[in-house]
């Protein structure tokens, strides 16, 4: 499986030299699976760069899946400008969740309006699919592809695609139920969402700010870097249940995630902050912020397969 970042900044693009080691494009990110499969997660400013990039070096006619968590703008703005959806031999795929109180196609539609944007959907010469989803499974082809509600201020989605041997989780954008604790996860919705993360090769997700700029942003629909490494830290972990485990819950020698001691967790979060920050806030630009999640996720099971040893000797 094939990762790039085209885009991963929030809200708004943000250009500039105080952006230029990430990139200021907001959320889009390409997968490309060994059967071929092309998909796009989500549409932010970043399609721009990934539509030509497709035209000029994918196999032609292009085939794309685009999988949007939901239709804030910093997630579709950047389809009107996405170079494939006006050629006539694209079929472009679209799900998305359903929203609030209309259809995906309108959602789209809305910011393609001829008082904002001078073609409108309907003219676009590309055959596009509208497809909504709920939680559930689905495959395209040999990719398994799951969904899961995210905790966020609009309807959202997270999704769990997998290929053959390799899964990644993208995961954006999402608010922690309740804060973890020494002794782990107690929301029953916190649980849920690092079951859903657990065994992912690569896992992107949502880390918009720091414990401290959270204090004044709960409600906002967004994680914080801590919370990122904790639910990434547990889903990765290698723990078994006992037999006395209420549902949705797991104990193990070592404490996991939140139970990390204080040095370690801390080593943790600073390396997954490298890739992850960017993320949350929307930062990764296609070579650079591809190797940070590589190399915070080998020194996270670097960190987890120390403890392992560790509890083993014991």
């Amino acid at each position: 499986m094939f990762v790039r970042f085209w885009g991963t900044r929030g809200s708004i693009a943000v250009p500039g030299e105080r952006t230029a080691k990430y990139g200021g494009n907001t959320s889009c990110v390409e997968v490309r699976t060994d059967d071929g499969t092309i998909i796009v997660l989500d549409c932010g400013t970043g399609a721009r760069e990934l539509g030509h990039h497709l035209l000029q070096s994918a196999p032609q006619p292009l085939r794309i899946h685009l999988f949007i968590g939901h239709t804030h703008w910093d997630h579709i703005q950047g389809f009107p400008f996405f170079g494939p959806a006006f050629h006539p031999n694209t079929e472009l795929n679209i799900y998305a969740h359903s929203g609030f109180h209309r259809r995906v196609e309108d959602a789209i539609a809305g910011q393609m309006q001829y008082s904002y944007f001078p073609v409108r959907l309907h003219d676009l010469r590309s055959r596009i699919h509208f497809t909504e989803l709920d939680e559930g499974f689905f495959r395209i082809g040999e990719v398994l592809v799951q969904t899961q509600h995210l905790n966020h201020t609009a309807p959202t989605l997270a999704y769990r695609i997998s290929s053959h041997e390799t899964t990644l989780a993208y995961v954006t954008d999402h608010e922690p139920y309740w804060k973890p604790t020494a002794r782990g996860f107690h929301h029953p919705g916190d649980q849920r969402h690092v079951a859903f993360l657990e065994g992912a090769d690569l896992i992107i997700h949502d880390a918009q700010y720091s414990d401290e700029e959270y204090a004044g942003k709960i409600g906002w629909g967004h994680s914080t870097v801590e919370y990122a490494t904790d639910v990434a830290l547990a889903a990765g972990s290698d723990c078994g249940s006992s037999g006395s485990d209420r549902a949705g819950s797991r104990r193990c020698a070592r404490p996991r995630a939140g139970g990390l001691c204080r040095r370690r967790r801390a080593r943790a979060a600073r390396t997954w902050q490298s890739a992850v920050r960017g993320v949350g806030r929307r930062d990764g630009d296609p070579a650079s912020a591809g190797r940070g999640q590589a190399r915070a996720r080998g020194q996270l099971l670097r960190d987890r397969d120390r403890r392992n040893r560790s509890s083993a000797g014991r």
